[in-house]
C-alpha cells in the first residue's frame, strides 16, 4: 500500500511539473506570436510610409462586414452570426411594421393607397 501511495506521490509531482512547463511554453508561444505581429507592423510603416502611431491601429479590433468592430463585438461563430442576423431582420421588420401604421394613422402617403 505504501508503495501505490509513493507511485501516486511522484505521478502528481510530475503531473505538476508537465503542467508548469506547459505553461511556460505557451507564454513563449503568445510572445513569439506577439513580437512578430510588432515586426510586421514596423515593416508596414516602414514599406508602405503608414505612421501607426496616430491612434488609428487597434489590435482590439477587426473588421466584420463591412465595418471596423471592437473584438467583442464579433460573434465567435456561423452560428452567433446567424443569430444575429436574425435579430436584426426582426428589429427591421418591427420598425417597418411601425412606419406602416404610422402612416396608415396619417390616411398613407399622397399618391398612394391607405396601408390599413
Amino acid at each position: 500500500m505504501a508503495s501505490l501511495k509513493a507511485c501516486g506521490d511522484e505521478d502528481r509531482r510530475r503531473v505538476a511539473k508537465l503542467e508548469q512547463q506547459l505553461g511556460e511554453l505557451q507564454d513563449h508561444v503568445i510572445e513569439q506570436h506577439n513580437k512578430g505581429f510588432d515586426l510586421a507592423v514596423q515593416q508596414v510603416a516602414f514599406f508602405y510610409k503608414i505612421p501607426t502611431d496616430e491612434g488609428k491601429f487597434d489590435s482590439q479590433k477587426a473588421f466584420f462586414k463591412g465595418e471596423l468592430l471592437p473584438l467583442a463585438e464579433i460573434p465567435n461563430s456561423s452560428e452567433e452570426v446567424a443569430d444575429k442576423e436574425e435579430e436584426e431582420r426582426k428589429s427591421r421588420a418591427v420598425r417597418r411594421q411601425a412606419t406602416i401604421r404610422q402612416l396608415g394613422g396619417m390616411g398613407g402617403l399622397p399618391g398612394y393607397c391607405k396601408f390599413f
